[in-house]
C-alpha cells in the first residue's frame, strides 16, 4: 500500500510540473531590481530568458515606488489554455495598482520608471490589477487594449494586506481567445472576449505597477504561468511515467 501512495504521488508531481513554462519563487534578498535575473524555472522554448524590469520591482517580490512592469518573453500558442497565477498584496491605505498578465511591448525603461511600461499604456491584453480600495474597481480584468468590456470586480476582499491567489486563464481553444479571473481557485469574473489582435500582439507576460510616488510597497509571490494539459494528455503522461517507474524495478 506505502508503494502505491508513493508512485501515486510521483505521477501526480510529474503531471503537475509537465505544464510549466516559467516560474518564480522571488527567493532573492530585496537588495536589487529583477532586471537581468533569471526566473527559477524557465521551460520556455529553449529557455536562457531573463526578466526585464522597470525600477520599484526588487528580488524579494516588493513592487513600489515606480510605474512599469517586469517582464519575460511568451507568444501564446493557438489550441492551448495557459494559467497565469501569482499572489498578490496590494499597497496598504493606497488606491494605486498593480498586476499580472500578458502585453505587447518590451520595455522602453529598463531599470528606470516609466508610465508608457505599464500594461494600461504598452498593450496589455488578458490582465487585471488590483489595490487597496472598498469601490468596485478593487479589482479590474481587462481582455485588451482600448477594449470598453473589461470587468470591475469589487468587495472581493476585505483582509488586505493578506496575499490572495489571482489566476487567469488565457483560452486560445477557439476562434475567439478568451480570459476569465479566479480568486483563490473561484471564478470572479466573467469569460471576456479579447480582441482578435491578441493572436498577433501578445509578446511578454509579467507584472505591472501604478506605483511612482507611492510609500510603501505592494508584493508578488509564486509567479507561475503554465499550459494546462488536455484530459488525453493527462492520461499519457500519467501512464507514461508509470513505465519509466516499473522498467526500473
Amino acid at each position: 500500500m506505502e508503494r502505491l501512495v508513493c508512485l501515486m504521488m510521483v505521477l501526480f508531481v510529474g503531471v503537475t510540473n509537465a505544464g510549466i513554462i516559467y516560474q518564480e519563487d522571488f527567493s532573492g534578498d530585496g537588495s536589487g531590481i529583477m532586471n537581468g535575473t533569471t526566473p527559477e524555472i524557465d521551460n520556455y522554448g529553449s529557455g536562457g530568458h531573463s526578466w526585464t524590469s522597470n525600477a520599484g520591482f526588487y528580488t524579494d517580490g516588493d513592487v513600489g515606488g515606480a510605474d512599469g512592469s517586469a517582464l519575460l518573453p511568451f507568444v501564446p500558442q493557438a489550441g492551448t489554455v495557459y494559467e497565469l497565477s501569482a499572489d498578490l498584496s496590494p499597497v496598504v491605505g493606497s488606491t494605486e495598482w498593480f498586476g499580472v498578465g500578458f502585453t505587447t511591448n518590451a520595455i522602453i525603461s529598463p531599470a528606470g520608471s516609466n508610465s508608457n511600461d505599464r500594461f494600461s499604456n504598452s498593450g496589455g491584453y488578458a490582465w487585471c490589477w488590483h489595490r487597496d480600495s472598498t469601490s468596485s474597481n478593487q479589482i479590474v480584468v481587462t481582455p485588451g487594449p482600448n477594449v470598453g468590456s473589461y470587468q470591475l470586480v469589487g468587495g472581493q476582499i476585505t483582509d488586505i494586506p493578506t496575499p490572495h491567489t489571482f489566476t487567469i486563464v488565457l483560452d486560445t481553444t477557439g476562434t475567439t481567445w478568451t480570459t476569465q479571473l479566479l480568486l483563490d481557485g473561484n471564478a470572479i469574473s466573467n469569460v471576456l472576449n479579447l480582441p482578435s489582435s491578441a493572436a498577433s500582439n501578445i509578446k511578454y507576460v509579467g507584472i505591472t505597477a501604478n506605483l511612482a510616488g507611492v510609500e510603501g510597497n505592494a508584493t508578488v509571490d509564486n509567479f507561475e504561468l503554465s499550459e494546462v494539459p488536455e484530459p488525453a494528455t493527462l492520461i499519457l503522461l500519467g501512464l507514461g511515467s508509470l513505465l519509466t517507474i516499473r522498467s526500473r524495478r
